[in-house]
């Protein structure tokens, strides 16, 4: 239980505004140019798993961002 305080307490410390707004940025580009692109490029499974990609991003730093503070 230690080790997961300490980690828990790294992220914290970790994750500033700026981190989240770098991920969520992240993920943005990767729901509309990246999926876009690969669209274009008859990739439809790849743009599909990126858009999922770019949502989980997004979801997972706001989550982490908000369970932290």
């Amino acid at each position: 239980m230690q080790i997961l305080t300490a980690v828990l307490e790294h992220v914290k410390d970790a994750l500033t505004p700026t981190t989240a707004i770098v991920f969520i940025v992240s993920g943005l580009f990767l729901i509309f140019l990246d999926s876009s692109s690969m669209a274009e490029k008859n990739l439809r499974t790849e743009a599909v798993l990126v858009k999922a990609a770019g949502i989980l991003y997004i979801i997972g730093s706001l989550a982490l961002f908000i369970f932290t503070k």
